[in-house]
């Protein structure tokens, strides 16, 4: 319930009534149950939290320090719920106060390179990329995270194999050169399970409603072809994008992601250590999905890293052209691969 009325009234909660702002009294209660006995709880009050952070609000900001007292308490929480919670609302507080994180900043690093190795929850590992993706766009702390890359592109390029799930969904393979183009940290928006739920009961009634019109709405369609078939060349062109998107919405995509950005932040740094992985482990592995994420590592770190990679395309263009026989990879790979040599060719005129 109150993650619900912080959701619903952020806003509002922080208006001045006859001198007193609520939300300055909600805040304290709130960081106490970080530490409450019951997960549950202290799931909750993280979430209810979140719902502030990109309001830029004074009872919020002038707390700010004590709440991320608390919300560090949390970073080694034994329950997975609370830890997912904690690297949503960090992810969040980076874009908004990536400042007031630098006294975290280290702590926030490690737990961030950590939280991708975990094998159990995908949304913490989400939650991790978020991160990384909102790391890179600040501009913030780039030389501290210089001695960390050699942990962090490893975690990463471990994500980007497939895992079961995505091999079920094989043929839904998205490229990984829409990524970056398509990509929003997905918590920005601070979404939270109890407003989700109110969302999906609000479109059932929606459902109502719109199935009781549906005789005058037919007659309308039938006198409107021509606007009929843009609406339609337009839905189709949203499915598309929504495909685009939500394709992403998983360890293997949002890592791929994560790379892709990082590659344009960090370039010979990063590309450095990741050609060491793929030439010395990835591309030249028994397992073929491993040696599937190694070119996709290489489509998705192209932008930034093209650089480096052309000092190397004596084993690169041979490799990539060899894999085209590859009887397990090939149909998987050549988006990667093109945008790789499209890269290639803009970047350093390659002919």
């Amino acid at each position: 319930m109150v993650v619900m009325i912080c959701a619903d009234s952020a806003q509002e909660l922080d208006q001045e009534i006859q001198g007193i702002r609520p939300l300055r009294f909600m805040i304290p209660p709130l960081i106490e149950c970080y530490s409450n006995t019951e997960p549950y709880t202290r799931v909750q009050a993280i979430n209810a939290t979140s719902q502030f952070v990109l309001l830029n609000q004074p009872s919020f900001i002038e707390q700010l320090d004590t709440i991320l007292t608390g919300l560090y308490t949390r970073s080694h929480d034994p329950d997975p719920r609370v830890r997912q919670e904690f690297g949503k609302i960090v992810a969040v507080l980076l874009e908004a106060f990536p400042q007031k994180l630098e006294p975290y900043l280290y702590t926030t690093i490690e737990y961030m390179v950590q939280a991708l190795n975990d094998d159990e929850n995908d949304e913490i590992v989400l939650g991790a990329c978020d991160f990384w993706i909102q790391y890179a766009h600040s501009g913030l702390y780039r030389d501290q995270l210089l001695p960390y890359l050699d942990q962090l592109i490893p975690a990463l390029l471990k994500r980007m194999v497939y895992s079961e799930s995505d091999l079920l969904d094989i043929n839904q393979f998205v490229p990984s050169h829409y990524i970056r183009r398509e990509y929003k940290p997905k918590h920005s928006s601070s979404a939270n399970t109890s407003s989700d739920l109110l969302s999906d009961l609000e479109e059932e009634e929606d459902s109502d409603d719109n199935s009781s019109s549906s005789s005058s709405s037919s007659s309308m369609i039938d006198n409107d072809d021509d606007d009929d078939d843009q609406d339609q060349d337009m839905h189709q062109e949203d499915n598309v994008e929504d495909a685009e998107f939500y394709s992403m919405d998983s360890p293997r995509q949002s890592s791929a992601s994560a790379l892709d950005i990082l590659s344009v932040t960090f370039r010979d740094d990063m590309c450095t250590i990741l050609l060491d992985i793929l030439f010395n482990q990835t591309l030249d592995h028994s397992d073929w999905i491993v040696r599937e994420s190694g070119i996709l590592a290489i489509g998705a770190a192209a932008e930034g890293g093209i650089q480096s990679m052309s000092n190397h395309l004596n084993k690169l263009i041979p490799y990539l052209l060899k894999s085209m026989g590859d009887t397990q990879v090939s149909f998987l790979f050549f988006s990667p691969f093109f945008f790789f040599l499209r890269t290639l060719i803009l970047k350093t005129h390659f002919v």
